[in-house]
């Protein structure tokens, strides 16, 4: 009864070696962008405009506008904010 069970284990570890060995032939071939899969589902990377657009959205919904001075604008919920940021940076 022991060697049945030697016998099956050595041919299932032969049988291993075998599918081990023909993948191991298939990493060797070259590579062949034709054959290789598509990705079915891929991510469009958004435009520069777009993420943009995306942000202004984002910061309209917590409450902030948009005020330009000159041909600079700060986004800030109100005015008082708004001439705070402006003197840090200073536009004003």
């Amino acid at each position: 009864m022991r060697n049945s069970k030697a016998i099956r284990m050595l041919s299932v570890l032969s049988m291993g070696a075998a599918m081990y060995g023909e993948s191991f032939e298939q990493l060797n071939e070259p590579f062949d962008e034709d054959n290789y899969p598509k990705p079915k589902k891929f991510r469009i990377m958004p435009t520069e405009y777009e993420e943009r657009l995306y942000k202004n959205k984002q910061r309209l919904r917590q409450g902030q506008k948009q005020f330009w001075y000159g041909e600079h604008f700060v986004w800030a919920r109100n005015q008082e904010n708004t001439d705070r940021k402006t003197k840090r940076r200073g536009w004003l």
